[in-house]
């Protein structure tokens, strides 16, 4: 009988002493590390230069080569949320887009996604019909790791993210807006096409990135 006893009290023992390597416990709870999305920094003041050149479908050079700075200048509150505000002049002039890191996932002011955490997950997909007035009959986002990219900064191997819009016929081409992030310093390059078949490239050439 004292036999099973000691059996039983060498089990709880070893039973506790297993529960207790997690760590957790009523006054010392586990606390996970936030998850951030590595690929986009964002600080009030960062920002990249980039220098644009666009190319025919062929793929030769036309028109003159550009620069644009991608910056962040502000945060704003949005329902509660934290935004920061970007502003460019590619591909349009004065463009501003609000955007805030959501457990790693970059998503816009109307809770779009406009980035992963990493291409994991490797296809986003979003598909509309065509309505009166709107070009793209569907949309859809593709994300692929272990892109070379090199540029004047440095050589990486980025995050790609192709962002594709299929145009209903009778508007032409199919167009894209594609970039490649690299961790710790955001988009590497960027690009944009026109209903034309032409496209525009643009090339990191320097960045700040403020603490």
């Amino acid at each position: 009988m004292k036999l099973n006893h000691l059996f039983i009290l060498f089990g709880l023992i070893a039973f506790y002493s297993c529960e207790k390597k997690d760590g957790a416990t009523p006054g010392n709870p586990i606390v996970q590390e936030p998850v951030t999305n590595v690929y986009f920094p964002m600080n009030i003041g960062n920002y990249w230069v980039y220098e644009f050149q666009t190319k025919d479908p062929s793929g030769n050079i036309v028109g003159n080569i550009s620069f644009d700075t991608l910056k962040i200048v502000s945060d704003t509150i949005i329902a509660d949320e934290t935004y920061f505000v970007f502003t460019t002049n590619k591909p349009f002039n004065n463009s501003r887009e609000t955007l805030r890191d959501s457990l790693g996932y970059i998503i816009n002011e109307d809770g779009i996604i406009k980035l992963l955490p990493s291409a994991n997950e490797a296809i986003y997909n979003f598909h509309y019909g065509y309505i009166a007035g709107d070009t793209a009959y569907a949309y859809w986002e593709e994300f692929h790791d272990d892109i070379y990219i090199q540029s004047p900064t440095g050589e990486y191997t980025c995050l790609g993210r192709f962002a594709k819009h299929q145009i209903w016929p009778e508007f032409g081409s199919n167009t894209s807006v594609d970039s490649n992030l690299y961790a710790g310093i955001g988009q590497v390059t960027r690009s944009y096409s026109y209903f034309s078949g032409s496209k525009m490239y643009g090339t990191l050439i320097d960045y700040n990135l403020e603490d």
